[in-house]
This record gives C-alpha cells, structure tokens and sequence, in this order.
C-alpha cells in the first residue's frame, strides 16, 4: 500500500496525461486509477488498460517494476527461510525443583518433547546468574550436570545438576538465592531426525520458580497395541513435596 501509493502519487505529479487509455474523470479518480496502474507494474501484471507513453512515465515505471520484482523475490527468500526453519518444540516443567538425590541434593527441571518426531544428540547447557554480595557484580555459573548429553530424547528427560561441595549452589538455602536474584539459565541444543539440522531452545528458572524439598512425580506411559508409547504432557509439572 505505502509503495503503490507513493508511485501513484509521482504519476500523479508527472501529470495524467503521460498515461494512455487514462478514463476522463475527477482528480480523485485519476489518483485511483494511476494507483491500480502502479499496482499492475509493481507486480508486473500489466493489464494494458492504462500504459505510459513518455520516456518519463515508461522510466519511473521501470523503476518500480524493477523494485518489484527485487521486492517480492527477497521476501520471498525472507519468508520460506522463516517458515521451513525447524525448531526444537519442548515443553520444560513450571517449576524446577530441589530434590534428594543418592546421598545429596540436587537441582532438577523435566524437559519433554512435544512433537512427534525424535531429537538425537541432545545436549544440555545450566548456568546460574547470581549477585555476588562481595563484589556487587553478577557471577555466571556453569553447572555440572549428572548427564549433560543424550543420544536420543522421544519422551521426557529430567535434568539433574548434583549439588556437591563443588557446586556453586552449595550452602545455598532457598532465601539466599532469592536474595541475590538467581536465575537458571538453561540452553539445549539437538539435531531433528525431520531435518537433520541443529536446533536449539531456551528457557531460565527464577529462584521464586524452584520447589525446595519436592520431588518429581514419575511420569506414567501408556502403550499402545501397535507398540508405541505415549505420555500425558500435563504430567510434567507435577511433583510432591517432601
């Protein structure tokens, strides 16, 4: 509209009488009809029923069929490189919790797959942003995870950072994390078996976000006759406290 309108506005200016086959008529209308005539250039339709005869109008005409075709071929290009992209599709849990775990604790959040395709080469990446009180500044951390990287993710996968004495959460209770504002930074990056191509997904758990003492329900599978199986995705979120 912005583009057609403007060109519409420069034929106007040139004058309608550039323009052969223009109908008789008001200003208004001629407006109009050298606005139609600007959308036929700019994609390159071309009825015939109003056409330039200067070399003026026929240039800026030119101009603008060329700035069509360039036009619609790059939000052509714009548009399938947005929508043939793949993206991983997961779905993480409300909450992250902090659980026992063998003869610790640990810091643990569920991540599942929503689609029904399969993410091979799954790799998981915590780190933890945390006001240092003696420096003022804010400390990232990157967490050590029990499993950092699976072959294949076509259910669910709880991610476990142990918090051991080389943690940086240890000696951490749930007020101090609140107070220097922690946050969870969590990125994963895996390769879609559709498309064979990188993807990768992002999320943060805030220190309000995480259940203290509570432990992740089991998710229950249900198979199917033909073999497969299938979870309820609802049941991602739920967990007991302790």
């Amino acid at each position: 509209m912005a583009v057609n309108t403007l060109f519409a506005i420069v034929y106007y200016m040139i004058g309608a009488d550039t323009f052969g086959g223009m109908e008789v008529g008001a200003g208004s209308e001629k407006f109009y009809q050298l606005f139609f005539f600007s959308a036929q250039t700019l994609t390159t339709v071309g009825y015939g029923h109003i056409y330039p005869n200067s070399v003026f109008t026929s240039s800026v005409s030119s101009i603008e069929s060329m700035l069509g075709l360039m036009g619609f071929a790059l939000v052509t290009g714009i548009l399938y490189g947005r929508f043939s992209k793949p993206k991983a599709d997961l779905q993480y849990s409300n909450e992250a919790v902090v659980a026992p775990y063998k003869d610790m604790t640990g810091y643990m959040f569920r991540v599942a797959n929503k689609k029904q395709n399969e993410l091979i080469e799954t790799e998981c990446q915590v780190i933890l942003a945390i006001n240092n009180p003696e420096t003022l500044k804010r400390d990232f951390h990157f967490l050590d995870l029990e499993r950092s990287k699976i072959n294949l993710l076509p259910l669910t996968w709880t991610v476990v950072h142990p918090i051991d004495d080389k943690s940086p959460m240890y000696g951490l209770t749930e007020t101090d994390l609140k107070q220097r504002d922690g946050e969870f930074i969590i990125l994963i990056k895996s390769i879609t078996d559709t498309y064979f191509q990188t993807v990768y997904s992002r999320m943060s758990y805030k220190a309000s976000e995480i259940a203290w003492n509570a432990k992740f329900v089991p998710m229950k599978q249900m198979p199917h006759k033909d073999g497969s199986i299938s979870i309820n995705l609802n049941d991602i979120h739920s967990y007991d406290k302790l």
